[in-house]
């Protein structure tokens, strides 16, 4: 049987502060460190053997998964890809969520939040805050950077980019399991 196990990182800088984060390249707090390797401790307990190793271009989950790695004793060299990558929140990112709730009302944010196909307003490329301003970024074509994205958008972009790498590396519907440092769930493929 294949696995395929999501895990999302742990908490942030900016999740503990509350805002909206999406692209920006922040941290794990202590706390997240530690959800990390709680998450390694569950995961080790499953008794898989791991194959393959992803993680987005982001240091909260590169660090998620380096912390997860330690728990689990692998030295398998994982790949980064910016398509792992979380939503991008757009004209929200860096904004604090509670003062967004008062100032938009709270029905308007958990619609930005949780529907399918809403996307907040466009991040300005001028924007510090905009991945095109950060160097973590700059080895990406400016036409593939959002500016904006509704959870459809990144739906699509995360299945279309585990659908090439699924496909390529189980061209013998080889057993296999595969790591991403996103969300946690354990799918039977």
């Amino acid at each position: 049987m294949s696995f395929l196990i999501l895990v999302r990182h742990g908490q942030s800088e900016w999740n503990l502060q509350k805002k909206f984060t999406g692209w920006v390249d922040v941290d794990l707090t202590p706390e997240g460190k530690l959800e990390a390797c709680k998450a390694g401790e569950v995961i080790k307990k499953l008794n898989i053997s791991i194959d393959y190793f992803y993680s987005s271009f982001q240091i909260r989950s590169i660090n998620t998964l380096k912390l997860i790695q330690n728990t689990l004793r692998s030295k398998i060299e994982p790949e980064k890809a910016w398509q792992l990558n979380e939503r991008h929140y757009g004209a929200l990112t860096g904004l604090n969520k509670d003062e967004m709730k008062k100032k938009l009302g709270e029905k308007k944010i958990h619609e930005f939040r949780r529907s399918w196909d809403l996307r907040p307003d466009p991040l300005n490329r001028n924007n510090p805050y905009h991945p095109i301003n950060m160097q973590v970024y700059k080895s990406l074509k400016k036409e593939e950077i959002p500016d904006t994205e509704s959870l459809k958008d990144t739906f699509e972009r995360v299945v279309n980019y585990y659908k090439k790498k699924y496909r390529g590396k189980n061209k013998k519907k080889q057993k296999r399991s595969y790591f991403c440092s996103w969300k946690f769930y354990k799918i039977s493929l």
